[in-house]
């Protein structure tokens, strides 16, 4: 992969390729690229995973300013593939009352984000009943997240780019800061909430609901042709959308998904 930072702003940036392991060190993103400066950052994908890039110059100011997004490798077969869609979800907590020009900073989250977007504003997940889609769950944040899916339960396959060895089945994540979670989703009627059951982090500057809930509600109606009213399955709501581009790439080598690592019974509750 190759990728060329240009620096336009007026303080030094950095990107670093959070989790790929396979750089150089020149290339890890911590040397600072100064104003009106380039750099051209290079590795080779080994891993096919879930990963993430971020600015490393005064990490604790811009990482909350939004400088991130998500970095995903695809497998080079493409049979590896269970599900027929993903999502990708990036965590992050957020002070709305920052300076970004103060040096001293703070942070007292009061806004939590998916996306960069908090409710209502995080739009629903469509995952029709019967169909299989995956989750790559992303925490760029400073604060440890409980994620909990009602209605339905997921597998987790994947953590921080590596298949798991035993994928297990869930109803609650517990993602922190940095990590990075493959989870795989299997569709079904009605409409359901996906939160954080931390309370707290349920709400937008401490008035509640917001922050990272979505509310259900019952199915849709609708009228057959033949003019009878029927409960049409709603697929499974979840949040969506990407805060910051996603750097997608395909690995040229061999790699074993983790639905083939995993066994035939832990398989079979996903697809």
């Amino acid at each position: 992969m190759r990728l060329t930072l240009r620096n336009t702003f007026d303080q030094p940036h950095t990107i670093h390729p959070h989790g790929i392991i396979s750089v150089a060190q020149r290339m890890d993103g911590l040397d600072e690229v100064l104003p009106g400066q380039s750099f051209i950052y290079e590795f080779v994908a080994t891993e096919a995973g879930t990963f993430a890039y971020h600015c490393h110059f005064q990490t604790n100011l811009h990482l909350n300013m939004g400088m991130y997004g998500a970095l995903i490798v695809e497998p080079a077969d493409s049979k590896a593939r269970v599900w027929k869609s993903e999502h990708t979800l990036i965590l992050d907590d957020w002070d709305s009352r920052q300076d970004p020009n103060n040096p001293v900073h703070r942070p007292k989250a009061n806004y939590f984000l998916v996306n960069g977007k908090a409710a209502p504003l995080i739009p629903d997940l469509q995952i029709p009943p019967g169909d299989v889609s995956l989750l790559r769950m992303i925490n760029m944040g400073y604060t440890q997240h409980s994620m909990h899916l009602h209605g339905v339960t997921f597998l987790v396959m994947a953590k921080d780019g590596h298949d798991l060895p035993q994928p297990y089945e869930a109803d609650t994540l517990l993602i922190a800061p940095g990590e990075r979670y493959d989870l795989l989703v299997k569709g079904r009627d009605g409409r359901f909430v996906f939160h954080d059951h931390t309370g707290p982090h349920a709400t937008n500057d401490g008035v509640y609901p917001g922050a990272f809930t979505s509310w259900s509600t019952a199915a849709r109606r609708w009228t057959s042709t033949a003019g009878r009213t029927h409960r049409r399955p709603r697929p499974v709501t979840i949040t969506g959308l990407l805060l910051a581009p996603a750097c997608r790439f395909w690995m040229t080598g061999t790699h074993r998904s983790c639905a083939q690592r995993a066994s035939n019974s832990v398989r079979e509750k996903c697809v």
